[in-house]
């Protein structure tokens, strides 16, 4: 199963930020956690048999407690929220479209 700090790794990889400069790994992080808090309360479906711990402060090394077919979806909501800061490197066109596919994603509408 993926850890956080692979989904940071795959974020940073699209944010073409390898090097942590722009984003750093903390920052991703507490990104991951506020995704795994909506994509509960978009799927309640996910608190039962995967390994769901509760809404809290989950580490790099933990594992992500949602399916592993929805783990780019978490991905992209780290892009989104790194994204919507950043004035300077990218557009909020590009940010709503990261969040976008994170919640069609998620709940299979548009």
């Amino acid at each position: 199963m993926a850890t956080f700090s692979d989904l940071i790794s795959d974020a940073l990889i699209i944010l073409q930020d390898v090097a942590g400069e722009r984003y750093t790994v903390p920052q991703l992080l507490k990104h991951a956690n506020s995704a795994i808090a909506e994509a509960l309360l978009l799927r309640p479906d996910f608190q039962f048999g995967q390994g769901y711990t509760g809404v809290g402060s989950y580490s790099l090394t933990d594992a992500v407690p949602i399916p592993a077919n929805y783990h780019v979806f978490v991905v992209d909501y780290l892009v989104f929220r790194a994204e919507i800061r950043d004035d300077e490197f990218a557009t909020d066109g590009r940010a709503a479209a990261f969040l976008t596919r994170f919640r069609t994603g998620l709940t299979g509408t548009k």
